[in-house]
């Protein structure tokens, strides 16, 4: 579980949606990376090494499933660990991710520093964002099933702008994408019971 921009707050119970994970047979876990992270190269790395010590620690091998989720920037970093882990990601579900990096960086003022901060730099890094962006690496995304869910008046991330396009672009290439737009939603939430329990049942249905 991935996530958004600025998360830096330490779990302390997990919450109803981690419970029925769990109770499904996941075994959840939060990375705590650097909150303007973007999933660079050092952040997959501190991942894979994370999910690593995981299995070890309870006994799991690497035929168990490996499911990237998250939220925002945390949905962004569930689709761009899904393309560059060394580990095999078997499932993926985004809510209102950050599709287009280059696009973001137009769209909110808050977010250019972060940008710079977590590719190490700041003269042009249009390469770094185009090389870390889902939309500019769908020929990379593997071929596993996708949950994307989106809402239609998302002032942060733009439904248009990122999901819709990504989620063109997959359907293109033919991959297993279920693409929930919700109308009325706005950046991540709210959720109805309804989406809740589709997010759940995507997720216990990828660890079987």
């Amino acid at each position: 579980m991935f996530g958004g921009l600025d998360n830096t707050a330490m779990k302390d119970s997990p919450s109803t949606q981690d419970q029925n994970w769990i109770d499904a047979g996941a075994v959840c876990v939060m990375p705590y990376y650097g909150p303007w992270s973007w999933m660079n190269n050092e952040t997959v790395d501190f991942v894979d090494e994370l999910v690593e010590c995981v299995r070890r620690e309870y006994g799991l091998i690497s035929a168990n499933p490996l499911i990237a989720t998250g939220g925002s920037m945390g949905g962004y970093a569930a689709l761009e660990y899904a393309i560059a882990s060394k580990l095999s990601v078997t499932a993926c579900f985004a809510n209102c991710p950050v599709c287009d990096l280059a696009a973001l960086y137009t769209e909110r003022p808050d977010v250019p520093r972060t940008l710079h901060h977590a590719f190490g730099s700041y003269c042009d890094i249009s390469a770094a964002l185009k090389a870390h962006s889902p939309l500019q690496q769908v020929d990379q995304l593997p071929n596993i099933p996708y949950l994307i869910v989106h809402g239609a008046e998302d002032s942060s991330v733009t439904k248009a702008t990122h999901s819709d396009r990504l989620a063109a672009a997959m359907r293109n290439r033919g991959l297993a994408l279920e693409y929930v737009q919700v109308a009325g939603m706005g950046h991540c939430g709210p959720l109805s019971d309804e989406i809740v329990a589709q997010i759940e049942c995507f997720v216990a249905s990828g660890l079987i």
